[in-house]
């Protein structure tokens, strides 16, 4: 079973972040991570879902791309070919093209000079393996900020060999960021003949795969070029074979098991325009915008808590809280703002237990335990499957 390592005595990414000049495409930055976000909240309010903006194909992208030195190799080779694939299908919107679609953002412990590439796809940009492994780095140069804010999807390229701490940290700094309103895919590249899929190092995927309504989950098994589809939540369920359900992430699945897709599939997908989020705030599957603040107050409508209680909308919000380390926490409010609700609008509290235990009670045993001691609890709850992050 993969075990993380050890988180530093110092996490990396609470410092100030900066990188080194190298040649034209490192640039020196010494920006440091934002440490004040707004502290007011908008009021709870029922939505309707985003509106469509339309496919990927014709929207403006960013792709993180994790250059760390763990990726050296045919892993980083992956990446980049991935960058071209994605980059091949985006040339035009609505017969007007639009300029540099796509955006790449290099990221070590340290960011980069970003790196737009024009219409049409013109080839894979240079990139080499160095440093380390700080994703929330990608936060604290403004240029990066500014292509996420602005680009209707965002991707995350990594290998996954990511400190617990910084994992924690990462997806922290997103919701304090107000990025995860946007639609993702977190794609996690290694090889599958390591591990079955239940026990592959995807917590860096799975802690931010949590946060938006419309995210995908994907593994790209960089020997065969093979990208398996782990986990699908909001827009992209449609990628899921007919008459299937998502995977179940337990110790008995196997990869020939898993569903099979290429980058091509993403281009038709219909990508919801992205949500202004505070730090404060969650959008559940069926468009409500929720507070935190308002359930860990306990002052949550019957309403909110009726929706909250829902498997696909109570699992991605215990997996965002348990990442955070509000796991106990939050099964408490939880448990407790349940007596005013009618039986049918309750949560089962047998699922909430067992989902609970499953994860953790802290973030750092939750991102210690490897996926298949989170993942695979319907044989406990009754449910017909479990998926991770829209149903864990």
């Amino acid at each position: 079973m993969y075990k993380p390592p050890a988180c530093p005595s110092t996490c990396r990414s609470r410092r100030s972040l900066s990188s080194v000049s190298n040649g034209g495409l490192y640039q020196e930055r010494n920006s440091c991570l934002m440490e004040s976000f707004p502290s007011s909240y908008s009021t709870i309010t029922t939505m309707a879902a985003a509106p469509d903006r339309g496919p990927l194909s014709e929207q403006r992208v960013c792709i993180a791309v994790d250059i760390s030195s763990s990726t050296e190799g045919p892993n980083l080779r992956s990446e980049i070919s991935a960058i071209n694939h994605i980059s091949a299908f985006l040339p035009f919107h609505s017969g007007d093209p639009i300029p540099d679609p796509l955006t790449v953002l290099p990221w070590t412990s340290k960011s980069y000079t970003a790196i737009p590439l024009p219409s049409g796809g013109s080839g894979p940009p240079y990139l080499r393996s160095k440093g380390g492994t700080t994703p929330t780095c990608i936060y604290s140069n403004d240029t990066y900020l500014k292509a996420l804010r602005e680009c209707s999807a965002g991707f995350l390229f990594t290998d996954g060999e990511i400190h617990v701490c910084e994992v924690e940290t990462f997806s922290e700094n997103t919701t304090k960021l107000g990025l995860h309103g946007t639609t993702c895919i977190v794609v996690v590249f290694g090889s599958a003949a390591n591990n079955p899929p239940g026990e592959t190092n995807i917590s860096v995927g799975i802690s931010i795969y949590a946060l938006p309504p419309n995210s995908l989950l994907p593994f790209h098994d960089f020997p065969t070029d093979t990208v398996y589809l782990l986990q699908a939540k909001g827009c992209f369920q449609v990628l899921l074979p007919a008459g299937t359900s998502q995977p179940t992430l337990d110790g008995d699945l196997r990869w020939p098991q898993v569903p099979r897709v290429t980058y091509r599939d993403l281009a038709d997908i219909i990508i919801p325009s992205p949500r202004t989020l505070s730090k404060d705030e969650r959008v559940l599957q069926d468009g409500l915008v929720i507070r935190l603040k308002d359930i860990y107050d306990r002052t949550a409508s019957q309403e909110t808590l009726k929706q909250v209680a829902r498997l696909e909308n109570l699992s991605s919000i215990v997996m965002s809280e348990v990442s955070r380390g509000n796991g106990k926490l939050l099964s408490n409010v939880l448990r407790n703002t349940q007596t005013h609700l009618s039986p049918r609008g309750r949560i089962d509290f047998k699922t909430l237990g067992v989902l609970m235990k499953q994860t953790s009670e802290n973030r750092k045993e939750w991102t210690r335990n490897p996926p298949s001691q989170l993942i695979g609890l319907n044989r406990e709850t009754g449910c017909s499957r479990w998926e991770l992050g829209a149903r864990l």
